[in-house]
């Protein structure tokens, strides 16, 4: 909430209005202790910006990741238990968070303390500041700062003790049964990702096709469809081939270079068993796996510019069109780097395991369009693939290959276009893949739409914390 005009609200005719600086002692925190010498032993907690990020929905501070030493503590100020903690400096500040000390504790620059005085309670003053919206009032820069000058005069409506005794009993008793409504929530979200984790393992693992097999028993084996994809991916690389020689002017005399023509090797043994007429086969082998563009300065001077996709576009089984740029390119480069409708996008990553993998499938919804090197595209030879192969890796079996071929000795986790061509794919026959995806649609229709409601209600949860701090404090708004 906004503090313009808040005290010309309506509040009880025993009630009046103060301010923050009036009805508290406002302290800024102290510099950080610098060297290990501060911290080695310490038993003393030290209150950090990250130890308020980490309280989430509690309420009290009581235990901190640093703890400072005797020596430490001689040149800091203490800030004793019932302090309401609120950051003033950095981008946290409009983050609105606040806490109240459970025990006397340091606490750093970043963070100032409101003490109150004897004519408001910790509480009562704690749930209050939960309805100042700090984006009013800090300072607009690339690093936001409260001054202490302005949070003292934040105004504070004052009720008689009794009454902010019995109006933070039900503030809280309200807020409980919001608890568990959110707690209920989180697990309904829960249940759907575990359910939707337990239906694609059945669909990759040909359990929800067992009948379909059944009445299907005539259908090309998958080691057939294989063979198909191979001959025609090597007819592709000697048409290839034989258009660069006769760019340069020259015709093979034989056919010795068909010899540089280079085969993924297949998949033998070693791999779980799977349903009759599948086979195991590494993803390169079904499919041409590209990467993009590397990005970099002299590329704005280029003539030819073109929408281009990024990591932060492609998330699982997502695109995220709001925000993209275009990117210079050569004419040689537009072929290999435009999308088509049906590409597969997988994120190479850069280190991190949670980035690693992402992976979509491009809808054509902007034309033309090419992707960044830390994209990897994946075309199919066979168009109607892609949708079985996306719900393969997003699956816990292929995700723990993904997650394998990623990892290296030194803890960091990146995909390249040699990894993703060896990803091994449980490969069904092609009429088989069409029916799993056939199968699966209405099933994550249907888990989408509730995770929608779960979300959307997670979010009105949050609205109704404002209302109940507003009707509390007999506010008639709250932005």
């Amino acid at each position: 909430m906004a503090i313009t005009k808040i005290t010309e609200q309506n509040i009880p005719e025993d009630w009046y209005w103060s301010t923050l600086g009036e009805v508290s002692d406002v302290i800024a925190g102290n510099p950080a202790p610098q060297g290990k010498e501060y911290f080695k032993n310490g038993s003393y907690p030290f209150v950090r910006v990250q130890d308020m990020g980490r309280l989430g929905a509690k309420v009290h501070m009581t235990e901190t990741h640093d703890l400072v030493n005797d020596k430490a503590i001689k040149k800091l100020r203490l800030f004793p238990s019932g302090s309401i903690l609120f950051t003033k400096s950095g981008a946290s500040t409009l983050l609105n968070q606040r806490a109240i000390l459970g025990s006397d504790m340091y606490v750093v620059s970043h963070i100032a303390g409101a003490i109150p005085k004897e004519s408001i309670t910790s509480k009562w003053l704690y749930y209050w500041m939960k309805l100042i919206d700090f984006n009013s009032l800090a300072h607009a820069t690339t690093l936001p700062s409260l001054p202490l000058s302005r949070a003292k005069e934040i105004p504070v409506p004052v009720a008689p003790k009794e009454q902010q005794e019995g109006i933070v009993e039900e503030i809280e008793k309200q807020f409980s049964r919001l608890d568990e409504a959110v707690t209920s929530l989180k697990r309904a979200k829960a249940n759907l990702k575990r359910y939707k984790a337990a239906v694609l393992k059945a669909a990759v693992e040909g359990k929800l096709t067992e009948e379909w097999r059944k009445q299907n028993p005539n259908v090309e084996p998958a080691a057939e469809l294989l063979k198909r994809i191979l001959a025609e991916r090597r007819r592709n690389w000697e048409e290839i081939e034989l258009a660069k020689m006769s760019a340069k002017g020259k015709e093979p005399k034989d056919d010795r270079w068909k010899e540089r023509y280079q085969e993924l090797n297949g998949i033998d043994n070693g791999f779980p068993m799977l349903p009759k007429k599948w086979i195991w086969c590494r993803l390169g082998q079904i499919s041409d796996v590209i990467g993009g563009i590397t990005k970099n300065r002299k590329r704005e001077t280029y003539e030819i510019k073109i929408t281009y996709l990024r990591v932060a576009n492609v998330y699982a089984n997502e695109l995220r069109l709001g925000k993209v740029s275009k990117i210079g390119l050569f004419d040689s480069e537009i072929d290999k780097a435009l999308l088509r409708k049906n590409d597969l996008l997988i994120v190479e990553g850069n280190g991190s395991k949670e980035q690693i993998g992402r992976v979509a499938i491009w809808d054509g919804t902007i034309d033309p369009c090419v992707h960044q090197n830390h994209l990897i595209k994946v075309r199919f030879y066979i168009e109607q693939m892609a949708q079985y192969v996306l719900w393969w890796l997003l699956s816990s079996p292929g995700r723990r290959f993904v997650d394998e071929v990623a990892s290296s000795t030194s803890g960091l986790y990146t995909l390249s276009i040699s990894k993703v061509s060896n990803l091994p794919v449980p490969l069904p026959p092609l009429d088989e893949q069409i029916q799993i995806v056939a199968v699966l649609d209405p099933y994550f229709s249907s888990i989408t739409e509730s995770h929608k409601i779960v979300e959307t209600n997670q979010l009105r949860s949050n609205r109704y914390r404002q209302a109940i701090l507003s009707k509390a404090f007999r506010l008639t708004f709250a932005n």
